[in-house]
């Protein structure tokens, strides 16, 4: 599994080859059964970490689920970090996948290549379909 950028270093890989390892270990996953992919997801979301007390603000809150998720981004050099927290520990799953693709990226790579390969990533995974309504709406928050 990938693991999230925690100590403010340049991502190592591509946003296409993250999102086509997390492609191919949902799928696997799903092959498994739907309970198998949310443990996956779960455990994935076991690598966001501590989120700072000090950014749970209004302004870093993603609505449109039921359970409570916070984002946050320090831009150092021309770099973008992300940090994230969710109540729930499959939306951490989906906030921690969502953050490894873009943390340590410039602002121009994450807008330049998000779009087309999110889209892939949503296609190849299923992954809106095997979700409740409210966390569909907050994996198109995120």
């Amino acid at each position: 599994m990938a693991k999230i950028n925690d100590n403010y270093k340049e991502a190592e890989n591509s946003i296409k080859e993250i999102t086509d390892t997390y492609i191919g270990n949902l799928q696997a996953a799903q092959e498994l059964g739907m309970e198998f992919m949310y443990q996956v997801l779960m455990d994935y979301g076991n690598q966001l970490g501590v989120f700072p007390e000090d950014k749970m603000i209004e302004e870093n809150k993603i609505h449109g689920c039921q359970s409570t998720e916070f984002i946050s981004a320090e831009k150092t050099a021309d770099k973008i970090y992300f940090k994230g927290y969710a109540d729930s520990r499959l939306v951490q799953g989906q906030v921690s996948i969502l953050l490894n693709i873009f943390d340590g990226r410039t602002s121009e790579e994450i807008i330049n290549n998000s779009k087309e390969h999110l889209d892939n990533f949503v296609e190849k995974t299923n992954i809106i379909a095997s979700l409740t309504p409210s966390r569909q709406n907050a994996f198109g928050s995120m």
